[in-house]
C-alpha cells in the first residue's frame, strides 16, 4: 500500500502506476544495477488500486 498524498517534486500524486512503471524500467536496464538481486526476482508487478501495488516474485524472499 502506499501513502496517500505523496508529491513528486513537481507537485504529482505518486500512484500505483508509477511504482509499476519504476520497476519494470529497472527490470529491464541493461548490466548490473544497485539491488539488481531483488529486481530479478520480480516476476510481476501490477497496480490494483491508485494505492496499492502487488509484486509477485518468482520464489520466497524475506526481504
Amino acid at each position: 500500500f502506499l501513502r496517500k498524498e505523496v508529491l513528486f517534486h513537481n507537485g504529482k500524486i505518486l500512484t500505483a502506476e508509477d511504482v509499476v512503471y519504476t520497476f519494470e524500467r529497472l527490470s529491464l536496464a541493461p548490466g548490473r544495477r544497485l539491488y539488481h538481486f531483488i529486481v530479478r526476482q520480480i516476476q510481476h508487478v501490477q497496480a490494483l488500486s491508485p494505492t496499492m501495488v502487488r509484486f509477485v516474485l518468482k520464489e520466497p524472499n524475506e526481504l
